[in-house]
């Protein structure tokens, strides 16, 4: 069963099989550590991770499969941005052994995720070109240069469309191969057409008639129950079903609450969390937050110091195509492209990085006791 996963000839490294993220980030601090101390040596050329974490870790990975802790696996191999166009090998291998172990929905979900990712920034790509170029607010370069920038970014609908439906059909291929049902693949049949057309289908049927309010808004965010990419998918899908006026009352609404959480104890709170956080990181964070869906964002602003430290994964950086939600589902139901209008940000003073623990000192107590509860065996 795996209970100890031999480094070397002296030394082993125990799992706790509680989620991946952190027998992997135990696995890799155990072996550096024994690095440290001279018990493990660097071959010249070599990563430590291509000699000694890397195939540990796949031990690690047989561990949970002995167990049958599939929704462990799940989680760890569903991203929610995608770093390389066609699957690893790796994740393609673990996704025949998921299929393997009976567990097909779960198969069909992480390639939907990929695929998620991939969509979000071919329909970024299109919306850019079909609303043509717009000179940059407070851009410092030249016409000239924005308008190259622009081309530039223009230019990689091709080769990006291309790789795209590459990646479809090869999980046309799965879904035949592993006996998805026949909702699945029409759906994906779907998509692919839209992607062949560069075009989204028009939402069927009259549009759904309500206002748009927080009980409207929060049901269109949806939970992230399989992913930040297939959440945003979905919250897409369900807002164009609304009028053109009532899509912008939505993103009047998200800009809102994206603004509400600009906020010194909540960038506290993403410090903390992440272990750092930077400008970037802070503004996925914060759309994070709110893909957490409503009772998790308004008790985080309520009261940050009692955030439960368990929600967060690390995996916020996908988060911030939220801020585009509007954006496609407007296009898709008025046809044009939605001009947003711009929102002031409160100014911060974040200097004192320092303070965050002093300033959530209960949450920055639980987060000890989980680092210290996940360091390595």
């Amino acid at each position: 069963m795996h209970d100890e996963i031999p480094i070397t000839e002296n030394a082993a490294f125990r799992p706790r099989y509680d989620t991946l993220d952190k027998d992997w980030d135990r696995l890799m601090e155990h072996c550096v550590e024994l690095l440290h101390q001279g018990v493990i040596t660097r071959e010249p050329g070599r990563a430590l991770n291509d000699t000694h974490i890397a195939p540990a870790f796949e031990k690690v990975i047989d561990g949970y499969f002995a167990r049958a802790r599939y929704a462990e696996l799940e989680a760890y191999f569903t991203s929610s941005e995608v770093y390389a166009t066609w699957p690893f090998e790796g994740e393609l291998a673990t996704w025949r052994r998921l299929a393997d172990a009976g567990q097909t929905a779960r198969v069909v979900r992480l390639w939907r995720a990929h695929i998620a990712c991939l969509k979000q920034n071919f329909w970024y790509l299109v919306r850019e070109r079909n609303a043509g170029f717009r000179k940059p607010k407070h851009s410092g370069m030249s016409d000239e240069s924005d308008r190259a920038s622009y081309e530039a970014l223009v230019a990689k609908i091709p080769r990006t469309k291309e790789d795209l439906l590459g990646v479809m059909t090869l999980a046309r291929t799965w879904f035949e191969e592993i006996g998805a049902t026949e909702a699945q693949r029409e759906r994906l049949a779907t998509e692919r057409a839209e992607v062949e057309a560069e075009a989204r289908r028009k939402p069927e049927g009259k549009p759904d008639p309500r206002a748009m309010d927080d009980t409207v808004f929060w049901e269109v965010i949806g939970m992230p129950e399989n992913g930040i990419a297939e959440q945003l998918e979905g919250a897409v899908a369900r807002l164009e079903r609304f009028k053109a006026t009532v899509i912008k009352g939505f993103d009047r609404q998200l800009e809102e609450l994206y603004a509400a959480a600009y906020r010194q104890d909540i960038w506290a709170l993403a410090y903390l969390l992440g272990d750092g956080c930077s400008d970037d990181s802070f503004a996925a964070f914060r759309c994070w937050l709110i893909l957490q869906g409503r009772a998790v964002f308004e008790g985080a602003l309520a009261d940050p110091n009692a955030f439960d430290v368990s929600r967060f994964d690390g995996e916020v950086d996908g988060a911030l195509a939220l801020l585009d939600v509007p954006l496609l589902a407007y296009e898709t139901r008025s046809g044009k492209p939605m001009v947003r209008r711009p929102v002031t940000l409160p100014a911060l003073d974040v200097a004192e990085e320092e303070g965050f623990a002093a300033m959530l000192p209960h949450l920055a107590a639980e987060l000890r006791r989980a680092r210290s509860a996940a360091a390595p065996c």
